[in-house]
């Protein structure tokens, strides 16, 4: 957990019977349920440690200022509907919504998929113009946080106060 109370890794122990066939069955497993690129088995045996690099996803997570923006952009705007837009926008690159998480000053939202880059360019249009996303930081991740992830800042809107109502998709309610 980082000092904000973010998960920044995951470790857990296997005892397999099998090690060569245990593992690839784990890796296969943990690749099919999302594991980022640039993930790690870690094998003890016989005192010596092997890593064994896995995984085919890639990240995004956008960061949602919580604390900056106008009273009005939160009253009018959910992250509820900024998930419904940022997930239509992502079934064409193959990307999807894996979870969230609520910070003090931050909330953030977590993408997964094959490729970062390309999910970003699906959704930045979206991202520039809705209300909630000002001043948000986006981190694009290859996988593992040390395979050269980037981080970009989106603006403030022009205008201050003023809030930008988006409907798509036939979706009601605020925007």
């Amino acid at each position: 957990m980082s000092a904000e109370l973010e998960i920044e890794s995951v470790e857990f122990d296997l005892d397999l019977v099998n090690l060569d066939e245990g593992v690839n069955i784990a890796k296969l497993l943990l690749e099919e349920a999302g594991a980022p690129a640039g993930s790690e088995l870690r094998i003890e045996q016989r005192g010596e440690e092997k890593i064994i690099p896995f995984g085919k996803k890639e990240g995004l997570a956008i960061y949602l200022d919580g604390i900056n923006l106008p009273d009005s952009v939160y009253e009018r705007c959910t992250c509820d509907s900024l998930a419904f837009q940022i997930n239509g926008a992502l079934t064409s690159v193959e990307g999807e919504i894996r979870g969230s998480w609520v910070g003090r000053n931050e909330t953030a939202i977590y993408i997964y998929g094959p490729n970062a880059e390309i999910m970003f360019f699906a959704i930045e249009p979206f991202l520039t113009s809705y209300p909630l996303c000002q001043n948000s930081r986006i981190v694009i991740r290859h996988g593992n946080p040390e395979l050269n992830s980037r981080t970009v800042r989106l603006p403030f809107h022009e205008g201050g106060e003023e809030v930008q109502q988006v409907f798509w998709g036939g979706q009601s309610g605020s925007g």
